[in-house]
């Protein structure tokens, strides 16, 4: 937030999140729809039946196992930029309650109610992202496991 001089420079911040959260959908749905694509990009090169439906197959058992941690894991990504995008909304809506301390990093706000709400959205920021970790380990394992 030490950057953070004037309202606009959090609605910019807000354009950024908005692009994040879309280009963590669209991975997310590529992800989740892997096999199709991949089936569809077999289609596109001169191959037998028998070699695409082995390519297909083989594609298959390798992503079977992690491709739904994977999805998880981008749809936490559209999570955490939406809760990003609440806390954004709340330090505009509250403009000239709060300022960045940058010797402790942190915010401080003018009434206690204000930091009770901005702890919460936080925590929930802090829960998202505490999940990610869960899922990125569990998408390493797998991947590991896989070999």
């Amino acid at each position: 937030m030490v950057d953070v001089k004037e309202k606009e420079n959090l609605q910019l911040r807000e354009e950024v999140i908005r692009d994040f959260i879309g280009a963590s959908k669209d991975l997310r749905d590529f992800c989740e729809n892997s096999v199709e694509h991949y089936r569809q990009e077999l289609l596109n090169h001169e191959l037998t039946k028998e070699t695409r439906e082995t390519c297909l197959k083989n594609f298959i058992e390798s992503v079977q196992r992690v491709n739904p941690t994977v999805v998880a894991l981008r749809d936490a990504d559209v999570q955490r930029g939406k809760a990003m995008l609440d806390i954004i909304a709340f330090l505009q809506a509250n403009w000239g309650n709060w300022e960045y301390k940058s010797e402790s990093g942190e915010l401080k706000f003018n009434r206690e109610k204000l930091t009770d709400e901005y702890n919460q959205n936080r925590q929930a920021l802090d829960e998202i992202i505490a999940e990610m970790q869960r899922l990125q380990a569990k998408a390493e394992s797998l991947r590991t496991q896989a070999h």
